[in-house]
């Protein structure tokens, strides 16, 4: 009797001893749920970032379009400007800040002075 007695008392204090506390396993649900929470996030974020990386090459593929646009006519003003006899510099940099508006007008000025 004394034998079961002591078996039963073993069997308890093993299980008594990896037994956690209800507070320890409710704390740990709470952390899992904050990590999974936080994943999502994280996931959420990388996929908006790549988003917005996509966006930016496609607005550099763009500017470097327009750059390109703006620089044509530029030139092209100052060539047809220089070719005119007029200031080749003046109208390259009116040709950066109004682009093909300088173009039209350097072609229009020019067309007016051949027709005098």
């Amino acid at each position: 009797m004394k034998f079961i007695l002591c078996i039963m008392i073993w069997v308890a204090s093993s299980l008594l001893a990896y037994a956690q506390p209800i507070e320890a396993v409710t704390a740990q649900n709470e952390q899992s749920e904050k990590i999974m929470l936080l994943t999502k996030k994280v996931n959420e974020l990388e996929n908006e970032l790549s988003s917005l990386s996509y966006d930016t090459e496609k607005l550099e593929e763009e500017f470097n379009r327009s750059a390109l646009a703006v620089l044509f006519f530029a030139f092209f003003s100052a060539w047809w400007a220089k070719s005119t006899g007029r200031s080749a510099l003046l109208w390259f940099v009116l040709g950066i800040f109004f682009n093909f508006i300088t173009a039209i007008v350097i072609v229009c000025k020019t067309e007016r002075g051949i027709k005098k």
